[in-house]
């Protein structure tokens, strides 16, 4: 999506249930949207208990504003070693 006008963007992740597995969101950026795969991270939350959590890009971050790039995605991987595992994820765009 084209990232032009937003200000941050925020991935939050929940595990409902989980044997042993881990999610990883993250929030991807670039400069090319026909190239997704060329795509840097800018944030990832990564969790492998029954647990919540976020990560943060651009906007005011670190005592600076921190740019991104003109197009942004969300990538999810989940890897499960055993068991099964319950879990959503939102995306939130601030302007």
């Amino acid at each position: 999506m084209d990232a032009g006008d937003l200000r941050d963007v925020t991935a939050w992740v929940e595990i409902l249930s989980v044997g042993t597995a881990t999610v990883a969101v993250s929030i991807m950026h670039g400069l090319d949207p026909n190239a997704p795969d060329d795509f840097a991270s800018a944030a990832t939350v990564t969790l492998n208990t029954a647990t919540n959590g976020n990560a943060i890009a651009g906007g005011y971050s670190g005592g600076t504003n921190v740019a991104l790039a003109p197009y942004v995605q969300f990538k999810a991987v989940v890897t499960v070693t055993s068991g099964a595992v319950t879990w959503s994820a939102t995306g939130i765009l601030r302007k």
